[in-house]
Parts: C-alpha cells; sequence; structure tokens
C-alpha cells in the first residue's frame, strides 16, 4: 500500500539490540558480507525512468545513503515540494537492503545471550528471513537462503526511486520503508491545466445533433489537442495483448448527456432496471492468430475520481448493440463489484465492453485496463483429488482438503445454477468423483464442519475452464441440511454409469485451512 511520507533526515545516535527473532533495520550500516543468499536487485526503473546507484565507486550498494545537504529541512516540515523533488532535495537513487545491516554477520561473534549451537534470524531481502547457526567457540555461522519474502508491489527496505511518473506528466520520489512498502512523496512538475496522457474525450453538447460529438486526445507530453469535427461517437478502441501477462488501458469518460437503462448485476441475458445512466462503448480487438483470453477492469483514471459503475461484454458483435433488446443479450454476466469480467475474444474478433454509472445524473472518467490472461485454447484445471465412489449403498468414502493461498479463485456464487462469479477470492479445490459401476448413482457429498465453506458440481472429467465456471449442475450451497457433521453439501447428485462428476471445494472466504471432503452412495 503507498502512503504518503515526510522527508528523509538524517539518523543520529540510534542505538540498536540484536534479537533473536527476524526483524527490520532503522539505519544504514557498513557494507555486508557476501553469504547472504539472496540475489541483488537490478537498477530499478519505472515508467521509462532508470534509477542507478548514485554512490562513489567502492561503496556498498546495501548501505543506505544518508548524505541529506544541510538545507534540508528537519521532520514535520510543510513545504513537501522543496522536500521531495528530486532536483531540490539531495534525493538520491538507492536500491535497497538485501539484509539487515545492524544483524550479526558471518565471522562476528554471536549476540549476547545467544548460546552455541542456537539459530540466529536477520532480515533479508523483502522482509524475508535468513537463520545462521551459533558456532563452536560463539561464532556466527554462513547463512542459509532467505525464505517467506514478501511477493506484489514490494521493495527492499530503504529503496529510493526518483524521477517516477504521476499525475500529468509530473514526477516524483517513491521509497520502500521497513515493512517493504512503497511511499510516495508529492507530485511535482505537473503540466499546467494539462490532461492525463493518451486520454481519449468527447465533447458532447456543442453539435447539431445529441448523438454527435467532438473527440479530443491528449497527447503522450499531456497536452490537450485540437477537437476534432462533429461525429458520432465511434467506440473507443484497444488490441488485446498477445502474450500472457501483457496489459493495455486506456482513459474514458461516461456520456453526460447520452443515456441508456442501466443493466441489473446478474447473468446473461441481462435485466434491465428504470434507471437511465451515461454510458460507454470500448471495443477490444484480437488482431491474433490464436484467441485470447483477458481480464477487463474499470478503475479510478490516474488523476480524479471515479463513480460506482457497471461492466457488461458482448462477444462476436461486429458494432456495438444496436438497441435495448440487443443490450440485454450480454456475454456471461453483467458485474458492479468488482467492476471486472473475463472472456475469450476469438482470434481476428472483438468483444464491445459495456460501462455504465450506477446512479443516474453520474459522468465520470475511468481507466479500462485490459489483461491478457493466456493466448491460445484455455487448459482446464487439474484435478486436486480422485475419489471413487463406494458401489454399496450407504456406504462412504472420504478424502482430506486443505485449503493454501498459492490456490485461490473468484468464488462461483451461492445458489441455483447457472450462477454468477462471486467478488470474493478464496481458496478452492477440484475433487472428482468416479462411480465404476455399470449402473448410474446418486451420492451425498459434502465438506466437514470446522471450516466455513462452499460446495458445487460440475461434469466431469474435467474441471470447468474459466468462462464455464458459471455452468454449475443444481447448485453452489454453503449451508448443509441432511448430512451430519457437515459444513457445506449437496444431496442426491447424479453420477453417471462409469462416469464422473468434479466437486467444486471452496472456502467461503478462507485462504488457508483443512477439511475432508465425503462422499455417500445413495442407491
Amino acid at each position: 500500500m503507498n502512503r504518503s511520507w515526510l522527508p528523509l533526515v538524517p539518523l543520529f545516535g540510534l542505538g540498536m539490540s540484536w534479537v533473536l527473532a527476524s526483524g527490520c533495520a532503522t539505519d544504514a550500516a557498513p557494507p555486508e558480507d557476501e553469504d547472504s543468499g539472496v540475489t541483488p536487485p537490478a537498477d530499478a526503473s519505472r515508467d521509462g525512468t532508470t534509477v542507478t546507484d548514485a554512490r562513489p565507486p567502492g561503496q556498498d550498494s546495501a548501505v543506505r545513503d544518508s548524505a541529506v545537504p544541510d538545507s534540508a529541512r528537519p521532520d514535520g516540515s510543510t513545504d513537501a515540494r522543496a522536500d521531495t523533488s528530486p532536483t531540490d532535495s539531495g534525493i538520491v537513487a538507492n536500491p535497497g537492503e538485501l539484509v539487515d545491516p545492524t544483524a550479526p554477520k558471518t565471522g562476528d561473534v554471536c549476540p549476547t545471550g545467544v548460546p552455541e549451537f542456537d539459530s540466529i534470524a536477520r532480515r533479508c531481502g523483502k522482509c524475508g528471513t535468513q537463520r545462521a547457526l551459533c558456532e563452536a567457540g560463539r561464532i556466527v555461522g554462513t547463512y542459509g537462503p532467505c525464505t517467506a519474502e514478501k511477493t506484489g508491489d514490494v521493495c527492499y527496505p530503504n529503496a529510493v526511486e526518483v524521477g517516477v511518473e504521476c499525475g500529468l506528466c509530473g514526477s516524483q520520489v517513491r521509497k520502500c520503508d521497513l515493512t517493504c512498502a512503497w511511499s510516495t512523496g508529492v507530485c511535482l512538475g505537473e503540466v499546467t491545466n494539462g490532461c492525463v496522457k493518451n486520454e481519449v474525450t468527447y465533447i458532447e453538447g456543442v453539435c447539431p445533433a445529441i448523438e454527435q460529438a467532438r473527440k479530443q486526445s491528449c497527447s503522450n507530453a499531456c497536452v490537450r489537442g485540437v477537437p476534432e469535427a462533429c461525429a458520432a461517437q465511434a467506440p473507443d478502441t484497444l488490441a488485446g495483448p498477445q502474450t500472457a501477462g501483457g496489459m493495455v488501458n486506456g482513459v474514458f469518460s461516461l456520456s453526460s448527456l447520452r443515456t441508456i437503462p442501466r443493466l441489473n448485476s446478474g447473468s446473461c441475458p441481462a435485466a434491465a432496471s428504470a434507471i437511465n445512466v451515461g454510458y460507454h462503448y470500448a471495443r477490444i480487438t484480437n488482431p491474433g492468430a490464436e484467441s485470447i483470453n483477458v481480464t477487463v477492469s474499470q478503475s479510478a483514471p490516474p488523476v480524479g475520481t471515479k463513480v460506482n459503475t457497471y461492466i457488461a461484454a458482448y462477444v462476436g458483435l461486429s458494432a456495438p448493440p444496436a438497441d435495448a433488446a440487443a443490450r440485454l443479450a450480454c456475454s456471461q454476466q453483467v458485474r458492479d463489484t468488482p467492476e471486472s469480467i473475463t472472456l475469450n475474444i476469438p482470434a481476428g474478433q472483438s468483444a464491445y465492453i459495456l460501462s455504465m454509472a450506477a446512479a443516474a445524473n453520474s459522468s465520470s472518467r475511468f481507466e479500462l485496463e485490459v489483461v491478457t490472461n493466456f493466448v491460445g485454447p484455455e487448459v482446464a484445471p487439474a484435478v486436486d483429488t480422485d475419489v471413487v465412489l463406494d458401489p454399496v449403498n450407504g456406504n462412504t468414502v472420504t478424502a482430506p482438503v486443505t485449503f493454501v493461498a498459492t490456490q485461490v479463485l473468484e468464488r462461483v456464487s451461492t445458489g441455483t445454477c447457472p450462477q454468477t462469479i462471486a467478488t470474493t477470492k478464496p481458496a478452492y479445490r477440484y475433487i472428482r468423483v468416479t462411480n465404476n459401476s455399470a449402473t448410474a448413482r446418486l451420492a451425498d457429498v459434502s465438506l466437514a464442519t470446522g471450516l466455513d465453506t462452499v460446495i458445487g458440481v460440475y461434469p466431469g472429467p474435467t474441471p470447468p475452464i474459466s468462462t464455464d465456471r458459471p455452468a454449475c449442475v443444481g447448485s453452489i450451497n454453503d449451508f448443509c441440511s441432511g448430512v451430519t457433521g457437515a459444513n457445506s453439501c449437496l444431496t442426491g447428485v447424479s453420477i453417471p454409469a462409469m462416469g464422473s462428476i468434479i466437486v467444486y471445494a471452496s472456502g467461503f472466504s478462507l485462504t488457508s485451512g483443512s477439511t475432508t471432503f465425503s462422499a455417500t452412495t445413495r442407491n
């Protein structure tokens, strides 16, 4: 999480005592030993701005540069611009600390109170931990590998990046704190009366017809362009990235004058509300030779705020829906929280993304982000557990289920199938239940009490791909009636002869924990 931070100041006279648990450094230290097991960070870069180590040759890059000019203001200064400007404050780039510089190094005497052959821990990498043994003679041994580092938008403690682009082509400094999180300074040097880089807007109400507007584009230097002539508003276009993990985005505006009945959230075909709202169509193209699976999300623009919005998608159309009836025939579902949708776009085709305000008389700018999840046919997820149904009526087979934070997915909503995709992203598992008999069987499937769980069923033999997840069988349950000792269950589930079903086992919101899966034969 980004947080505002006060100007850097020199730290003097801070005594430190070493503790056995992993901790965070509070100040710079002499160069570190070379056995840390941590890979040094490359020169950081962001938005095209290269950040390099500005120390004199030979100085250890793990040491924080605390040489702040004498004119630097103390903490509490109200002149944030002077203290955070890369050119005014004397702040220089710093790749950050690979290990806690206050911790004992290999070959040092073990800290007071640590007996021989006890372990010593120190912070490493991005707030991970590495350990060394207090060897014979109370000498610190070699440190092992760095483990349990934080992931995501994290950083090395005391890293500093300068010239980070922000706002209307401005720049700022950002600093990594001792929890490995970035904090940012004030955005300086923005273009006066500028605009968001590459933003497209439509000036409405100045043309002869209500459906017309004058298109205006913002340059790469955040300068407004000359508005184009009056014309009907064509959908703005973004080309879907052709590599997994690729991203494109654009900043657009909901219409302030043209309105349509807002679609209600839920499965498609959708229902229309009685509220007329501003809207926007964006065309996401797939110019490649293979299909792409993309997630399209709405978020706040780089500058300003966004009103609450809804999102819907239409795949395979040559133009946006022509009328109210066509708008109801959306693909998959209409979502309002989170404002994102995942869909496949076939090779050479397009998807039209409809963004709508949630309330009447709400105009807003928003950013549309398109991320490619994979290219080509989607591969079905792996089965986590295989269970063979007992052919004897009344018999039960069980299997352990362990949820882990590394396997999470947006949960399928509870209720009668087909269902929508919920906003929470808990841990999940897929369990295949196979009926090896020549007779179709009915079974009760359940997850034991102790964890708050959700259970559902799909046709076998493989788990559903992303676009088929709403197409469950029967219902998705987060409760149980009729199975003793179960937190969630489905009763009377049909399993074809010599066939199988896929049981979707998910936490309601949890990301870890263990429970037991049971399947009881009922005929």
